[in-house]
């Protein structure tokens, strides 16, 4: 999960494709609380209840009867547990005492193209809660079952109620029709994105979904006229240009439904994680991302991607740190055998192999430098006179010049600066040079110095001497484009 949710991209359309659920969660809310007030009036008319009538006695255990499927849990001595408590002297299945609630809990049965979700609703609540009536059309799960408002049902909960109500199928005839339709791919493509378990959304794919929604919004027959529908249009189109104003409380529950599903996918190795671990670098980025954002109410979609891009920079870097420290600890203590392979998020075997095989390569350039580098000749005429470079070696006076302009005259420029260190020749701040030229007359020592670089800082820098290409020349005027000069005097 870690590698793929550092790239910035597929985060944010992830985000954004729970930014759009929720612009059309909010788009649809008014038409599925109309039609459930419908239900809920049609229910007392066709039994000839008074509106004004309402019963909060009823149980869900004793207005359903046993067994009743998607309820019912069988015990020991398959006695059934979810009646085991209901009321002394009741049984199970009984009318209601105001010849209210067994007509709702009938009515529900004939609405429901399938099996009604029992377990989530309270039937003390049907007559005043219009939840109530909803969880009995959401998957048959227990996430539902603390909803106090429509608002507290999720997307996928919305998906499911206009798929199973079949008052649906004659409001949204064009996109219900099919048992396998524009609504039930809809919902196969939402549970797809929420548990992706990398928190990776491509942009082709957002677009798709983005489209898909606009288009269930925009159904003639039922949403088409409807002022809060067409506005979550707007706001979806805007989302896909990039051009929509988040609100944050909407983007909070995106980051944590993200962080649901991290500790979700990390739950098998909880017990490896500590305040090293890798693992914890994806929860980290969910709560920085808050924590920019807790004292606003809304920001642009702009800012949010200058937001996240900064804070995964940081967790990439401190990534690459934790990395580098566990694979030397584990150099070091020599326990390698004692970590799962990807305990750390990364592969660990591969990052030892890795390691092992610069510091070889290391100590064999060195050898080679040493034995091809090492020494100087005396005089060009007596070639078996050489002598050990270090021996012989003076350390000039140098002096530096960074040029970007190609047109430049690096011997007319004013700013050249002295160099005291090694790390000063191949680093611009905290970035290495690609190139770096030796100018000096004949004579002066190049060819000494390259060597003595070569023999000195590739021992604790062998990354930079495979990056940095060493030039030497006297003739400025044939250099076209490069980094950095080093001018040798005496």
């Amino acid at each position: 999960m870690m590698d793929s949710l550092l790239k910035k991209d597929g985060f944010l359309n992830w985000m954004k494709s729970h930014m759009a659920m929720n612009l059309t969660k909010q788009g649809i809310e008014s038409t599925l609380e109309d039609d459930l007030n419908k239900f809920i009036q049609t229910a007392l008319t066709k039994h000839k209840i008074n509106k004004s009538s309402i019963c909060n006695s009823c149980t869900t255990e004793l207005i359903l009867s046993c067994p009743t499927k998607n309820f019912c849990d069988k015990g020991r001595q398959n006695r059934c547990v979810s009646h085991s408590s209901t009321i002394q002297g009741e049984v199970p299945g009984r009318k209601c005492a105001k010849d209210i609630c067994h007509h709702i809990r009938d009515e529900i049965r004939k609405q429901h193209r399938q099996i009604p979700n029992w377990k989530s609703t309270d039937a003390t609540r049907w007559c005043t809660d219009l939840v109530e009536i909803a969880k009995c059309f959401v998957p048959p799960t227990n996430r539902y079952r603390n909803a106090k408002s429509l608002k507290d049902v999720d997307f996928n909960g919305y998906l499911s109620i206009l798929i199973c109500k079949k008052s649906f199928g004659r409001t949204m005839p064009n996109l219900l029709r099919e048992k396998v339709n524009k609504v039930t791919k809809m919902r196969d493509m939402g549970n797809d994105i929420r548990h992706s378990g990398d928190l990776i959304v491509s942009r082709t794919n957002l677009e798709t979904y983005i489209d898909s929604l606009i288009s269930l919004l925009s159904d003639a027959e039922c949403l088409a006229h409807n002022e809060t529908a067409q506005e979550a249009v707007k706001q979806l189109n805007l989302l896909k240009k990039n051009e929509i104003t988040v609100h944050v409380e909407d983007l909070n529950k995106a980051l944590e439904t993200a962080g649901e599903e991290i500790d979700s996918s990390t739950g098998k190795e909880k017990e490896m994680q500590n305040k090293e671990d890798a693992m914890q670098i994806p929860r980290k980025l969910i709560n920085d991302i808050k924590s920019e954002v807790a004292n606003k109410e809304t920001l642009p979609l702009a800012q949010l991607d200058y937001i996240v891009t900064i804070k995964l920079q940081a967790l990439i870097k401190m990534k690459e740190e934790i990395k580098s420290e566990v694979v030397d600890e584990i150099l070091r203590k020599g326990i390698a055998n004692d970590f799962p392979q990807q305990a750390y998020g990364f592969d660990i075997l591969s990052c030892l192999k890795y390691k092992r095989l610069c510091k070889r390569l290391r100590h064999d350039l060195v050898k080679f430098y040493k034995r091809s580098q090492g020494t100087l000749p005396i005089s060009p005429l007596v070639i078996e006179n050489d002598v050990p470079l270090e021996e012989v070696y003076v350390q000039p006076t140098i002096r530096s010049i960074e040029i970007t302009n190609a047109f430049l005259d690096a011997n007319n420029a004013s700013s050249k600066n002295e160099i005291c260190s090694y790390k000063d020749i191949f680093f611009s701040g905290k970035q290495p040079y690609t190139e770096v030229y030796v100018i000096a007359k004949a004579g002066i020592g190049k060819t000494s110095f390259v060597k003595k670089v070569c023999l000195t800082w590739c021992q604790a820098h062998l990354p930079v001497i495979k990056a940095a290409m060493f030039y030497q020349t006297e003739d400025l005027t044939s250099l076209k484009m490069f980094d950095f000069i080093v001018f040798l005097y005496l």
